[in-house]
């Protein structure tokens, strides 16, 4: 028995040598409770790709089942490589229970490049415990980022684009101020650089318009660059591009003044060349002349050019006195006058007409035409509501305001029977439309011509034809057609809706094969007037796709498209969540989000795959919290 005991105690005992002949291996032991560190992020994202901070915060849960567990310090190790070998950060161990927000401060990070990271987390006991790797992929970064991309928009021209133009001009104030009107869309959104004579010193006062509100950005004083008396001619140059209007006066090489782009509401040059004009205001008596007005873009080519020495008026209002545009404006009811060119003179050829049965049951019946969408269009109004008459009253809108022509609103009660006639009694009203005016028959008979030199809307073209019904307005129409004789004698009739089959609308009703215009839905237009600008690209790639990002911003909101999918981020179970409204809400004019999104197996290789991006009005060009441009863009 004794040996047997000595055999035992000499098995344990080399054992015991054994073990402590093997060196000592560095472990961390793992804390009572099954302590786990979970949810690493970065910049509260889980694996967030497109990430363009130069200092990324990390942060991440610790999970326990036992009481009073915390952790007293950490370390965070961010590598290359997934085994966290080529390291550009170790943090060291750092005291303290912080887990949320702790800010990288490596190496430099580089710009579209997976980095790998971890956290070893120390608790209450002392012991460590640490995390599964997780990772972050870097976006676009740096200043010259997006450099390979630029801004597209609907109707960019693709070759000798314009970037700049210079306008030059006479301007005279003869009493108070005269003021020249730039970059406009309609009267109530434009650029306008005004000249005071305030006092003895010639002031310059730039300002913006924008949804009806003006803002004046700055007054300065350019009296030393007057020449001759103030109330004088003074030659103005306008340097316009897309990062400022720099102002000179008398061909003096000094600016007299530099008027950024982000001072501009987002009014100014963005590609597009906007309507130019003027604008007065009776209230404070201002008088003026304006005279060689002369436009040329950045190619050269001579844009606008008004000497006035015809007599011609380009404008939509004031008149031309000896051969200069005066822009005096004397009223005691509306205070400000503002004329701008009308476009319509200079679009493409066009002649069409517009044809309609109607008959109006309370306060008027509309139609729309000439419509690009819901807020631009042209709108016939046939009005019961003053006295015992039917009105024809025409109305212009662009971008959501409206424009009245009250010389041309007709009286047309005896051609329709009187206003209780044309209740049930269909008039058949025949709109002409040229590019050099528009004339309106009541069945058959010519009742007005308006020239197209006064409308400051969009240029005459064949758009969508419609219907539109306001408050407690009502009547119906019928038989509503659009033929076009631009380029045929005989006419092609493009629109032709009878109404016996059904609602071409989204709105409003058909009872007894007629349209029902009534409700106050506003303007409707054919269903597919209603669409978003869409652009699109193919993408083949010659080789099998490892790894695909695509990085997306836009003005206006967007939602991008591969293949008819809709691009999201893509989740551990394969679903994707999406982005709504996106770029969100900025001041674009400023800065816009851009979005970053693995797309690696929305892409197949070796054959074309479709990229599409709709792009919507949103917080850029909309209604909705201001205008902030003009055309809706995406960039990719």
């Amino acid at each position: 028995m004794l040996r047997s005991h000595k055999k035992v105690f000499s098995v344990l005992l080399a054992i015991i040598i054994l073990f402590s002949a093997v060196p000592p291996m560095q472990v961390h032991a793992e804390p009572a409770g099954g302590t786990k560190i979970i949810q690493l992020k970065t910049d509260d994202l889980i694996e967030p790709v497109g990430l363009i901070s130069e200092k990324p915060t990390f942060s991440w849960k610790m999970e326990s089942d036992l009481t009073g567990q915390r952790q007293t310090a950490y370390q965070i190790i961010v590598a290359k490589d997934e085994q966290l070998s080529d390291l550009v950060w170790d943090s060291g161990r750092q005291d303290g229970s912080t887990s949320v927000g702790i800010s990288y401060a490596g190496k430099a990070l580089q710009g579209s490049t997976v980095y790998y990271w971890k956290v070893n987390v120390w608790d209450k006991d002392g012991q460590s415990v640490s995390s599964q790797t997780t990772k972050f992929e870097t976006g676009l970064m740096g200043e010259h980022a997006w450099d390979a991309s630029k801004w597209i928009q609907v109707g960019d021209p693709d070759e000798d684009a314009v970037d700049s133009y210079t306008l030059e001009l006479d301007m005279q104030v003869v009493t108070s101020a005269v003021s020249i009107v730039f970059e406009a869309k309609d009267t109530g959104n434009l650029l306008m650089w005004q000249l005071i004579n305030d006092k003895g010193n010639l002031m310059l006062r730039p300002h913006y318009k924008k949804g009806g509100a003006y803002s004046a950005i700055k007054t300065v004083d350019i009296t030393n660059f007057a020449k001759g008396a103030l109330t004088d001619a003074q030659h103005v140059k306008l340097v316009v591009n897309k990062d400022s209007i720099t102002t000179y006066l008398n061909n003096n090489p000094t600016p007299a003044d530099v008027t950024l782009a982000s001072q501009l509401g987002g009014m100014g040059f963005s590609g597009e060349i906007g309507k130019i004009g003027f604008r007065s205001d009776s209230s404070n008596k201002e008088d003026g002349f304006l005279d060689n007005i002369k436009l040329v873009d950045s190619t050269g080519k001579n844009v606008k050019d008004y000497n006035f020495d015809d007599g011609i008026n380009p404008f939509t209002a004031g008149s031309v006195v000896n051969g200069k545009f005066s822009t005096k404006y004397d009223s005691t009811t509306i205070n400000e006058l503002i004329g701008i060119e009308s476009t319509a003179l200079g679009g493409a050829p066009v002649h069409y007409t517009v044809e309609a049965d109607l008959t109006c049951t309370k306060d008027a019946v509309t139609i729309a035409f000439n419509a690009v969408n819901r807020n631009d269009y042209y709108m016939w109004q046939f009005n019961t509501t003053t006295g015992n008459t039917v009105r024809l009253v025409p109305h212009t809108w662009e971008n959501g305001n409206y424009t009245l022509y009250p010389k041309h609103n007709t009286n047309i009660t005896n051609l329709v029977g009187g206003v209780e006639a044309f209740k049930t009694n269909e008039a058949h009203i025949t709109i002409e439309v040229t590019n050099i005016e528009i004339k309106t028959y009541v069945n058959s008979t010519l009742v007005d011509t308006l020239p197209m030199v006064q409308i400051a809307s969009i240029v005459p073209q064949i758009g969508y034809i419609g219907v539109r019904a306001a408050d407690e307005e009502s009547g119906t129409v019928d038989n509503l057609k659009l033929t076009n004789y631009t380029d045929s004698a005989e006419g092609d009739v493009l629109y032709n809706y009878t109404f016996d089959d059904g609602n071409p609308f989204f709105g409003g009703s058909v009872k007894d094969g007629k349209f029902i215009s009534a409700g106050g839905f506003g303007v409707l237009l054919p269903n597919q007037a209603l669409g978003l600008p869409t652009f699109r690209k193919e993408v083949t790639p010659k080789k099998a796709i490892t790894s695909a990002k695509l990085y997306v911003t836009g003005l206006g909101v967007f939602d991008v498209f591969i293949n008819g999918e809709r691009v999201g981020t893509r989740q551990t179970d394969g679903t994707l969540v999406y982005d709504e409204l996106k770029p969100g809400y900025t001041m674009p004019g400023e800065r816009v989000f851009s979005y970053a999104y693995d797309v690696t197996q929305m892409i197949t290789a070796n054959q074309a795959n479709a990229i599409s991006a709709n792009v919507s009005s949103g917080w850029w060009s909309g209604r909705v919290a201001g205008s902030h441009g003009k055309n809706n863009a995406f960039r990719a």
